[in-house]
């Protein structure tokens, strides 16, 4: 199979062409393995630089074999191919942190559910009274498990709702509601929101995706004379 896709100038055995996986000892052919080691990161996502042209260029490449493997494939063989190397930009999406719900939107999220180095917090947008706009700068705030759990199922039961036509019933039916006025008061991070991915896999917000980077804000929040923070309500 190698050999009809053009991976191989001949025919190869099992044993030669068996991932083991990406280490700092190989040669990867997308530079990303030696790429990593020089900038002392794990994986990609970590990077301050990510997404990079090394992740485009990577992705694109990886779209182009995959359009070769599906004219001289079998479908078998294309399933096993496709789990095994075109999953590279789901695999990357994994690794981010995410806005999981969403409380409040105005031309972006305002307050809802995150994760911050896979942790929960909620954030809350600040608004800038010196620009009279809404910043990419946010307060986050450290969630417990029991918390975000809830925060989660209110969501997926809004989601529902919406989905089904059944807004009305919503409060009906809501989860048990927080105190998100107390909960926020602990802010203890201003951190500044880079959105990556922004994916919607169809029209439900449940299945809506937004992937994002957190950097450190604290020394250009001390820039804004006034503002104030979006709630949930």
């Amino acid at each position: 199979m190698w050999y009809r896709i053009g991976w191989r100038n001949e025919i190869v055995s099992n044993e030669e062409i068996r991932c083991t996986g990406c280490s700092s000892h190989k040669n990867c052919t997308y530079q990303l393995v030696e790429c990593v080691k020089s900038h002392e990161v794990e994986k990609c996502s970590q990077c301050a630089d990510f997404p990079c042209s090394k992740i485009t260029d990577m992705l694109k490449r990886s779209n182009e074999y995959k359009k070769k493997c599906h004219e001289v494939c079998t479908e078998k063989e294309y399933g096993m191919l496709e789990k095994a190397f075109f999953n590279k930009e789901e695999n990357l999406v994994i690794e981010m942190d995410k806005i999981l719900t969403i409380f409040n939107y105005w031309d972006g999220v305002l307050c809802g559910l995150t994760t911050l180095n896979g942790k929960y917090h909620y954030c809350n947008r600040i608004f800038s009274y010196d620009i009279d706009e809404w910043t990419d700068l946010y307060f986050l705030t450290p969630v417990s498990e029991k918390d975000a759990k809830i925060m989660l199922d209110d969501w997926n039961n809004w989601c529902d709702c919406v989905d089904n036509g059944r807004i009305k019933d919503y409060r009906k039916n809501r989860h048990e509601k927080l105190d998100m006025e107390k909960i926020s008061q602990n802010r203890s991070l201003c951190m500044k929101a880079e959105y990556k991915v922004y994916r919607r896999k169809n029209c439900s917000d449940k299945n809506m995706l937004i992937c994002l980077k957190w950097i450190d804000a604290t020394e250009e929040l001390k820039n804004i004379t006034s503002y104030t923070v979006a709630s949930d309500t």
